[in-house]
C-alpha cells in the first residue's frame, strides 16, 4: 500500500512540475517545455479553487490547508517559468538559430525570444555596435574567428539521481559506468542528456 501511495504522489501534477522545475534549474541548457504538466497543474488549480470556496463556508482549517497547497503549486509554476525565461534571455540567439533547441520552447516563449532579440539588437546597435569593427557588428556572427552567440556549456558536470537500473552506460571517451536506481552521480551533462530526456535520471 505504501508503494502504491508513493507512486500516486510522485505522479501528481505538482510532483511532476517540481521535478520539471528542478531539472530545468540545474540543466545547463533549456529543456523541452513540459506542456502536459503545466496544463495538468492549471486544471488542478481550478479544481482546488472550487474546493477552497466550498470548504470556506464549513471548515476554515481545511480551506486554509487547501489554500497553502494551492499557493505552493503556483509558486513552483512561477519558478519554472522564471528559470526558463532566464535561459531564454541568456541564449536567445542560439535558441532561435538552432532548430532543435527552438523546438523545446512553447509558442509564448518563442514569441518572447523573438521580441527580446529584436529589442536587444536595437539597443546594442544604438549603444555601441556601429562603433565596432565591421566583423563584430552583427550579434549573430559565427565563424572560426568570431562567435558572437552565447551557447550553453554542455560539458558541465551535474548531479543526477538514477531512477532506473542500467547495466552499463557509455559516457563517450570517459568510458562506461553502471547506473544503479536511487544512486546519485556527478557526471558530465552531455552524455547523460538522453537519460534526462527519457526520464531515466533526474537532476539534483
Amino acid at each position: 500500500m505504501d508503494k502504491e501511495f508513493e507512486d500516486v504522489v510522485q505522479s501528481s501534477p505538482i510532483a511532476r512540475l517540481k521535478r520539471a522545475w528542478i531539472n530545468e534549474m540545474f540543466s545547463p541548457e533549456i529543456l523541452m517545455f513540459e506542456d502536459d504538466v503545466v496544463q495538468a497543474v492549471r486544471e488542478a488549480k481550478i479544481v482546488q479553487e472550487a474546493q477552497i470556496e466550498a470548504a470556506t463556508a464549513r471548515d476554515a482549517f481545511t480551506a486554509n490547508m487547501l489554500r497553502m497547497d494551492l499557493d505552493r503549486g503556483l509558486y513552483i509554476l512561477k519558478a519554472y517559468f522564471r528559470i526558463r525565461l532566464v535561459k531564454i534571455e541568456r541564449f536567445a540567439l542560439h535558441l532561435l538559430k538552432d532548430r532543435e533547441a527552438r523546438s523545446r520552447l512553447s509558442l509564448e516563449e518563442e514569441n518572447f525570444a523573438m521580441r527580446f532579440v529584436d529589442l536587444f539588437e536595437r539597443h546594442c546597435r544604438a549603444a555601441f555596435l556601429d562603433k565596432l569593427p565591421a566583423k563584430l557588428r552583427e550579434l549573430s556572427t559565427q565563424s572560426a574567428e568570431v562567435d558572437m552567440i552565447p551557447t550553453p556549456y554542455l560539458g558541465a558536470h551535474v548531479f543526477v539521481r538514477a531512477l532506473v537500473d542500467i547495466a552499463s552506460y557509455s559516457l563517450g571517451e570517459i568510458g562506461s559506468v553502471p547506473i544503479r536506481q536511487g544512486a546519485i552521480y556527478v557526471l558530465p551533462y552531455d552524455p547523460i542528456r538522453p537519460l534526462l530526456q527519457d526520464g531515466s535520471v533526474e537532476m539534483l
